[in-house]
């Protein structure tokens, strides 16, 4: 169960730093605005995801 704190961890960081160095980004290129933007939703569905994962996990070891 340590893999999936440790991930979703590492996911909120990296969402934390790119929306901590957002201003700068969007007095940037386009490109670097995308990415911005790509990298957020990467985040948020990987976090959905694991966030998902770990109730089904802890509902199969309560009920199961």
């Amino acid at each position: 169960m340590k893999k999936w704190f440790f991930l979703l961890g590492a996911l909120v960081l990296v969402y934390l730093l790119s929306r901590i160095n957002s201003p700068r980004a969007r007095a940037g290129s386009p490109l670097l605005q995308r990415i911005n933007w790509t990298i957020n939703v990467l985040v948020w569905v990987l976090s959905i995801a694991y966030g998902l994962g770990f109730l089904y996990w802890l509902y199969k070891t309560i009920f199961h």
